[in-house]
């Protein structure tokens, strides 16, 4: 009698029960996944904006004969497809771009995205998402449209079954100096205006950004909440939304935000005072 316990790209598991035997035989074939996690104790992977490096991001390339074109640009992107995952043999190697694949890091490959990118999949038999950060490629079959680390696979519950469909969708971090998007060149005016219609006299605040839609300012508010307790307000002005967090009522609150703000997300918020 044999029993398929697990499938993944290049992975099985088969159990062989001899008769009445109580004698199990296990074969690893290529790869396999690793420990079993508390997935919740997993961190969240919070996209911020980071340049394409030429590491990655060869353009064309070509594998087992198939040339593939990468994308001009991530932005937009949203696909419907298979998702494979990969685990034990590819843990400690090296990415695409050079990095060390952790197959308990929420990572992915993909084939034609510029690396590094950030896209939230989710796992159309049954919903659950993961956001992962793209930086390797593959997988190199024409039916499947990603390869998510084990973790990411085990988030989606779909380790047993080796793959699985999903919707994958890019998620574009705004590229932001002092707080605003670098397609806003009207920051002066902006800033004047905004003074006049919020109330900054109760205390100090930090402008985190500048969206060009409600819908991303609030997908990058939810990953602020994420790093602080401190309330964060949308301000709709001139045809922007603008993150306004606060109030902070002394310097070291002010700049341990500040800073987690500059290392998660590469943001230097402008300070407002009463």
């Amino acid at each position: 009698m044999i029993q398929r316990l697990f499938a993944s790209k290049n992975f099985y598991i088969f159990f062989f029960l001899y008769g009445c035997s109580n004698t199990e035989h296990i074969i690893l074939d290529k790869d396999g996944p690793g420990e079993l996690i508390n997935i919740d104790s997993i961190s969240k992977v919070i996209p911020k904006f980071e340049e394409v490096t030429r590491a990655g991001n060869r353009n064309p390339y070509t594998q087992f004969g198939v040339t593939y074109h990468l994308l001009p640009t991530a932005e937009g992107y949203k696909q419907k497809g298979i998702a494979s995952w990969y685990g034990k043999k590819f843990h400690g190697r090296r990415t695409a771009n050079g990095e060390i694949y952790d197959m308990y890091a929420l990572t992915a490959a993909h084939t034609i995205l510029p690396i590094p990118s950030y896209a939230r999949v989710t796992n159309m038999s049954n919903q659950k998402s993961v956001v992962v950060r793209i930086n390797d490629r593959g997988p190199f079959h024409s039916n499947r449209i990603i390869d998510l680390s084990y973790v990411a696979a085990l988030k989606l519950d779909f380790v047993e079954k080796g793959t699985t469909q999903v919707e994958v969708e890019v998620i574009t971090p705004p590229r932001t100096v002092g707080g605003y998007s670098l397609s806003n060149p009207k920051k002066t005016i902006a800033n004047i205006e905004e003074k006049k219609q919020f109330d900054f006299s109760s205390g100090m605040y930090l402008q985190a950004g500048a969206f060009s839609t409600w819908a991303a300012a609030q997908e990058f508010q939810t990953n602020l909440a994420t790093l602080t307790s401190t309330p964060i307000n949308l301000l709709q002005e001139n045809h922007l939304t603008k993150i306004i967090i606060g109030p902070l009522t002394d310097l070291n609150a002010l700049n341990t935000l500040s800073n987690l703000l500059k290392k998660n997300f590469n943001i230097i918020p402008i300070v407002h005072r009463p």
